[in-house]
């Protein structure tokens, strides 16, 4: 099929030319500022104060954005990007049309903020973050142990209840705790083997941003931070895992030995050593010692063990805690990827201290907001897209200056850098000041005793516990011994029954006799759990009066040392205080350094686009005029990309792109109208979420073809790369001709009623790209449609001269459905519809 001629679609975003003259207008200006000691840095559209801490999280993160930028910020893109932007991010589609023209045709000034609140309210919203995180924790495995249906409704139910990312994460990496509700839960685990090895490496870096893998046999070659000890730090936690169960029947699970430690040793020194478990960044972590029993659920045959301590469930308490700072940066720079098109630190799985993030002190604000909000995906999603950062175009701004003010601003950035060395210095004799003072107080401080009754009151505390559980599941045991032997007793009666009906009932006295006999082994199994119970009853008080005793002497201790106690608690506080501004006047001088670099590469693109111009004395002191001013503006327009200034085009995932798709051509929207149509009556909510579910089940197998073509086994890619398959299959694939076919309310039939080329133009415009067509682009839709459908009938005239009117009419109306969808496959496959801009 002939491919259609159409308006180019606006897939490029070129950088607009230099206007030299402009800036030339300019210099009085700057060198009057410069004069009296005040510098602009940027030209941003940022308020005129420094938010503060009880700024909204938005200011705060445009403050951090804009701090080490020089030069222009790309403007705010246009209400149409925008729309297409935010759907895509928070839905995983385009808009629909008409929400299109609704919100183009809108004038209310709060109307991103509250679009953005209305998607994240949307059950859509909900799908696309169990999209999000299906392939983050999975990265597209083959099912094994559990259903990708089960584990994507348990996401699915997670986002829809908000539910803490921090307690999702904790499911996942606990998998077998016994009062875990989701069984889904165990999938991170169970599909990939309890292979301890795989489980380290994405543990490490779907959790912690660590890839460790190259540090398994050795210290990392190339990261200095990745330590072979580090590797079997996480190996540690997992290391005492096993998968069993029967795998015919689908009841696979995930055991726990409760002994088991790690030895490891480099492949370059042969020099054996262990380690405890350790969390990425952390300290070693001890395992308590237990008096009693080492399991809750002892070890056998296709049964999970469970010890009576679980490394697996320390990682995950530890984890998602709070103060696990590498698990907080993490989820944080994965989210603002997600919105933003890169982390701050990238890839997303590297970070050491080679591979910093663009902006610091950015990322641990983040991080502690995230942590503080409960980790609420949803509050943070907000806060990012209502942010100037998010909200930038993605074409570069212009550039009106002159090599003259780039100095200008080069030294006013360096002045900034002397002043936060000076910070710097003060913050760090600050810091040692306050660690020596603690010294001293911990000095002063002689608790012989109180370690002691510390650690008799955990030991007491922890046998109390042990005790009380052995009662307890002894208990559970003889009630659900007593409540199987009841119905043993009566599947023994039914079966005689049975037996004495049946001539041929020799098979039922068989099974009635040996379920008499499972019977009394089950009465000899109560008897036997009955006659431990006094002595597990007599245990508990006893424990409990030791634990009680043993926390009075703590008391007492306590009280004894209370005011050096209190002041060193004090003092202790006042060290992290001075530590964390220590390290926040760190992270300034590093993002001024950042500054710095930016400054100067500006600078030499203006030098070279001022000698291209012929204006060779504005050249002096430039140390790269060999570098064309085009390669200069490419090196700078790629590291405003990076740091946030100029936002990213990103492409489209597989499930974005056929999702879009779907809506694009009319499918999905349909599909909605109707299941909420017949949900008229219901609770309008529920039948929201309810539609929404029907509609997704009804076209995901639409979209298998498409998925396996286009989506790829782990880390979803970051930079587009089209196969000729993937091409073909757009531009040739039956699927996707029967997608454009016209059927009932979809694109092609909507196209077909239009009068005349401006109003298909419209509609075909808003529906694929998701903004109205310009005047340019209007002009040659109509003029397409015109000249082909003329050389159409021209040729069918020649060929058809007997042809019937009627016929004639038919053959026109095939010409007319064969363009509109051309016309519409023409913007499917273009660039523009590819990239979220």
């Amino acid at each position: 099929m002939r491919r259609a001629r159409v308006p180019a679609a606006r897939n490029q975003h070129p950088t607009p030319a230099a206007h030299v003259g402009f800036a030339r207008r300019l210099i009085a200006f700057f060198c009057k500022v410069a004069a009296v000691g005040t510098i602009v840095l940027n030209m941003s559209s940022a308020p005129a104060t420094t938010p503060d801490e009880t700024s909204p999280l938005h200011d705060r993160i445009d403050a951090a954005i804009e701090y080490s930028h020089t030069g222009p910020l790309s403007p705010l893109t246009d209400d149409a990007d925008f729309l297409r932007r935010l759907y895509l991010d928070l839905t995983g589609m385009i808009p629909p049309a008409t929400a299109t023209r609704q919100f183009l045709d809108d004038t209310d000034p709060n109307k991103r903020a509250q679009l953005i609140d209305r998607l994240l309210s949307s059950p859509q919203h909900v799908r696309h973050m169990q999209i999000v995180f299906d392939l983050m924790f999975m990265e597209r495995r083959a099912d094994k142990e559990i259903k990708s249906d089960e584990w994507r409704r348990y996401l699915y139910d997670s986002f829809r209840a908000n539910k803490p990312y921090n307690q999702l994460a904790r499911e996942v990496l606990r998998a077998d705790a016994p009062d875990l509700p989701a069984r889904p839960a165990t999938k991170f685990y169970l599909d990939r083997n309890g292979a301890v090895n795989i489980l380290t490496r994405d543990v490490g870096r779907i959790f912690f941003g660590v890839d460790l893998q190259c540090a398994q046999c050795h210290d990392h070659p190339a990261v200095e931070d990745y330590l072979q000890s580090d590797y079997y730090g996480l190996y540690a936690f997992l290391s005492r895992s096993y998968v069993t169960g029967d795998r015919r029947s689908g009841q696979t699970m995930v055991g726990e030995k409760a002994a088991g430690e790690v030895e490891f040793k480099s492949v370059f020194t042969e020099v054996q050593d262990n380690t405890a478990p350790r969390l990425p960044g952390g300290i070693d972590l001890l395992d308590p010692k237990f008096h009693n029993d080492q399991y809750k659920v002892r070890p056998a045959q296709e049964v999970a063990a469970i010890p009576s301590y679980s490394r697996r469930g320390r990682l995950a308490l530890e984890a998602t805690s709070g103060e696990n700072a590498a698990f907080n940066r993490n989820i944080v720079n994965r989210l603002w990827a997600l919105m933003m098109g890169r982390g701050l630190v990238h890839p997303l799985d590297l970070h050491h201290s080679d591979n910093p993030p663009t902006h610091p002190a950015l990322i641990e604000l983040l991080a502690a907001e995230f942590a503080s909000s409960g980790y609420d995906t949803i509050a943070l999603l907000a806060q990012i897209a209502r942010s100037r950062s998010y909200q930038r175009s993605s074409r570069m701004p212009t550039i009106d200056l002159e090599p003259l003010q780039a100095q200008q601003l080069i030294a006013a950035r360096e002045d900034q850098v002397i002043e936060q060395k000076s910070a710097l210095k003060a913050a760090r004799t600050s810091w040692g000041i306050a660690k020596a003072k603690l010294e001293e107080a911990r000095d002063a401080l002689d608790l012989t005793d109180y370690p002691d009754a510390s650690r008799h009151e955990i030991l007491a505390r922890d046998r109390a516990y042990e005790a009380v559980f052995e009662l307890t599941q002894l208990q559970k045991e003889v009630a659900d011994r007593t409540t199987a032997l009841h119905a043993l007793h009566d599947l023994v009666k039914l079966a005689k029954a049975a037996a004495q009906e049946l001539p041929d009932g020799e098979d039922l006295r068989t099974t009635a006799q040996q379920v008499q006999e499972r019977a009394e082994q089950l009465v000899d199994e109560i008897e036997k759990a009955r006659e431990r119970l006094p002595s597990a009853e007599a245990r508990v008080p006893t424990t409990a009066e030791q634990m009680s005793n043993a926390y009075d002497q703590l008391v007492m201790a306590e009280a004894k040392a209370h005011p050096l106690v209190e002041r060193v608690l004090r003092l202790e506080a006042g060290v992290d205080a001075n530590r964390r501004q220590f390290v926040r006047e760190q992270n300034r001088l590093r993002e001024l350094h950042y500054a710095q670099k930016n400054a100067q590469l500006l600078l030499h693109y203006l030098q070279a686009r001022a000698k291209r111009a012929g204006l060779n004395d504005a050249v002096e002191g430039s140390n790269r005029t060999q570098a064309t001013a085009a390669e200069l503006q490419k090196e700078l327009a790629d590291g405003w990309r990076r740091r946030f200034a100029v936002a990213s085009l990103k492409p489209l995932s597989p499930e974005q792109l056929s999702w879009s798709a779907l809506r694009a051509v009319g499918l999905v929207d349909a599909r909605l109208d109707h299941e909420q149509t017949s949900r008229k009556n219901e609770d309008p909510i529920e039948a929201r979420f309810a539609a929404e579910r029907v509609a997704h089940n009804d076209l995901r197998d639409t979209l298998k073809s498409f998925l396996r073509l286009y989506g790829q086994r782990g880390q979803e890619q970051q930079e587009f790369q089209a196969t000729p398959q993937q091409a073909l299959y757009l531009m040739n694939s039956a699927e996707v001709n029967d997608l454009l076919k016209p059927s009932a309310g979809n694109l092609t039939a909507r196209l077909l009623q239009a009068d005349n080329g401006v109003s298909l133009a419209e509609e075909l415009y808003l529906s694929v790209l998701s903004r109205r067509p310009t005047r340019q682009e209007t002009e040659a839709v109509s003029a397409y449609l015109r000249t082909t459908l003329a050389l159409a009938a021209s040729d069918s005239g020649n060929h058809s001269n007997a042809q019937s009117p009627a016929r004639s009419e038919s053959t026109r109306t095939i010409n007319r459905r064969l363009l509109v969808q051309e016309l519409v496959s023409a913007l499917l496959t273009s660039t523009e519809f590819r990239f979220n801009r």
